[in-house]
């Protein structure tokens, strides 16, 4: 019965270490300090900055009725599937504090197929 406690108590710990060690792969390297949030019915982005929990500009003009977005793990582009307009949006992230909306534009639009909902990147940032 002794036996049957400790290879309990070791794979309980084995659990424990491996689940520990999912979550602190999963955090990034740095904390992102800008939030981005779709403005469905105003077609546009907000941009928030975590530290103050303010907006920062103005909104960021995108395709129509945008639904969702990813953010690459390096944090310098941002990806919006725009629903309403068979697109992904394209943000350069590099000038989130100034607060010309020009210099925070979209840099490029990809049409895609319609009504796209949703948009995701891999973890190493190389596909979309």
């Amino acid at each position: 019965m002794h036996s049957n406690n400790s290879w309990a108590r070791g794979l309980m710990a084995l659990f424990a270490s491996l689940a520990m060690g999912l979550a602190l792969a999963a955090c990034p390297a740095e904390a992102a300090p800008f939030l981005y949030v779709t403005n469905y019915l105003d077609s546009t982005v907000s941009v928030i900055d975590t530290a103050t929990n303010s907006v920062v500009g103005l909104p960021i003009p995108v395709g129509n009725e945008p639904q969702t977005l990813a953010v690459t793990p390096d944090g310098t582009k941002v990806y919006v599937a725009n629903f309403g307009s068979a697109n992904v949006s394209v943000i350069h992230t590099a000038t989130n504090k100034d607060e010309d909306p020009a210099s925070k534009s979209v840099v490029k639009t990809v049409p895609v197929g319609n009504f796209p909902y949703g948009v995701a990147i891999t973890p190493d940032g190389t596909k979309v």
